[in-house]
């Protein structure tokens, strides 16, 4: 009987001790993600988590990043307390990229859910206008033409003189008289009629108007070639006759007037005001960050007078900003500000 009571008593202990709790490995357990913040630059950004409470154990945390959301990369981060960071480089501008926050104890893995952020966009720097061509020299006009007769073209050639007209009857040379058929006294030949003095023709053949010295030690010869016509010269010398103006610029008078910070659940609007013709602007952003001189780029939208932009899943702290606004020649900014989030 006394063995069969302890036998009952022993069952009974197992029974207990089996149902009772056992306390969890601190090893097994992993702390919950509460915040994300993604503070995107053009080129990089920096990637911030918030745990509920500081890991007892050693665990490993950090973000998957890509621009697939079917293709990430594991990025291991830097823990400090219960906050731990990832800064990652050489991304690409005005990219969207997927990201999702993880915290591993090598046994068990939780992560968060997707987020993204869009990279900023290069500043546009603008190109010089071109200058105009200079317009050809007016003042240098083209050489003449060389005459002729290089050597003294002052003097002109001598004209040929004309030749005399030749006489119909030359009086010196008179024309043999005719042999009469019967002469009457053949052995004394009559003598010669003397020839009449010749008719000089009326109009005889003479060269028109020709050209003869009246004083020999002055002789008038003909004109002087005259100088060749020089080119004339425009009006206004200093410009082509029809130059391509560039267009001017337009002056850039839109202004930044008062830059302010809200937030509601969570969520920061940044709000600018604009003064002036607001379609002058071609882009508008806002500069923001923990510290005044590392300060990432925020894209903006134009509402009405004034551009918004939005932050989230930002940590409690002080934060700087200031807006920018630029027509594509000119970049103008506002002064910093600050704004504080509370826990």
């Amino acid at each position: 009987m006394g063995r069969f009571a302890t036998l009952i008593s022993l069952t009974i202990s197992i029974i207990m001790v089996s149902c009772a709790e056992v306390p969890e490995c601190p090893e097994s357990s992993v702390p919950e993600i509460v915040s994300i913040t993604s503070l995107p630059n053009i080129y990089n950004a920096t990637l911030i988590s918030d745990l509920k409470s500081a890991p007892a154990g050693k665990v490993e945390c950090g973000f998957y990043i890509g621009s697939d959301r079917s293709r990430l990369t594991r990025y291991k981060g830097e823990l400090s307390g219960s906050t731990f960071r990832v800064s990652v480089d050489n991304l690409s501008e005005s990219t969207t990229y997927w990201f999702k926050a993880f915290v591993s104890n090598g046994r068990n893995e939780i992560a968060s859910g997707f987020e993204s952020f869009i990279t900023g966009q290069a500043p546009v720097v603008p190109e010089e206008p071109s200058e105009p061509s200079e317009p050809s020299d007016p003042e240098t006009p083209s050489e003449p033409e060389t005459p002729e007769n290089p050597e003294n073209p002052s003097e002109p050639e001598e004209p040929e003189e004309p030749s005399e007209p030749s006489d119909p009857s030359d009086p010196e040379t008179p024309s043999d008289p005719e042999t009469p058929e019967n002469p009457e006294n053949p052995s004394e030949p009559e003598e010669p009629e003397e020839p009449s003095d010749p008719v000089e023709p009326e109009n005889p053949t003479e060269p028109e108007n020709p050209t003869e010295p009246e004083d020999p030690d002055n002789p008038v010869g003909p004109e002087e070639p005259s100088e060749p016509d020089k080119p004339q010269e425009p009006d206004n010398p200093e410009e082509p006759d029809n130059p391509e103006k560039p267009e001017e610029p337009v002056e850039f008078t839109t202004g930044i007037g008062e830059i302010s910070a809200s937030e509601v659940n969570g969520i920061v609007e940044l709000s600018a005001v604009l003064n002036g013709d607001t379609s002058l602007v071609k882009e508008c952003w806002f500069l923001a960050g923990f510290t005044e001189d590392r300060l990432s780029k925020i894209k903006g939208a134009i509402e009405g007078s004034s551009f918004k932009a939005y932050l989230a899943g930002l940590e409690p702290g002080t934060y700087y900003y200031k807006a920018v606004i630029t027509d594509g020649n000119t970049t103008k900014e506002s002064e910093l500000s600050s704004f504080t989030l509370n826990e």
